[in-house]
């Protein structure tokens, strides 16, 4: 593929694109109970279970601080990593370790299995509203 192509799939919100070359961001989404996937500032799709790639964990400060003040949740913590497009039933229960954030108890993102707080991982699997890394 030349720079000048890039890699689209149709995300199913408003018929937006997704672009596989470029991240996303994802987070879950406490209205609807899908995990919510953001690129270039916009809402391009809603899953119930994708996989990234590369990802890092964000969290935006201001959103943080405003959550805990006011004691609502909002919009400010994400997982970035880049989205792929392939079957999700390889993925063994055993090969992963689940991953959380709770606004009001901890820093950022832990896994649950040794409260070791994380910042990067090298795959992610969301489903059943819950983050996991891929071991």
């Amino acid at each position: 593929m030349n720079q000048t192509q890039q890699y689209t799939v149709k995300g199913n919100y408003k018929g937006r694109m997704i672009n596989m070359d470029h991240p996303v961001y994802a987070y879950r989404n406490l209205t609807n109970g899908k995990f919510s996937i953001r690129q270039y500032n916009k809402v391009v799709a809603h899953y119930d279970e994708c996989i990234l790639l590369d990802c890092d964990f964000k969290i935006l400060p201001s959103g943080k601080e405003r959550a805990m003040r006011e004691q609502v949740r909002n919009v400010h913590a994400f997982i970035r990593g880049y989205i792929i497009n392939e079957p999700m039933d390889y993925i063994e229960d055993e090969d992963l370790v689940e991953v959380t954030y709770n606004p009001f108890c901890n820093m950022g993102f832990y896994r649950i299995d040794n409260n070791e707080e994380i910042d990067r991982s090298k795959s992610v699997f969301l489903k059943n509203k819950k983050a996991y890394i891929i071991k």
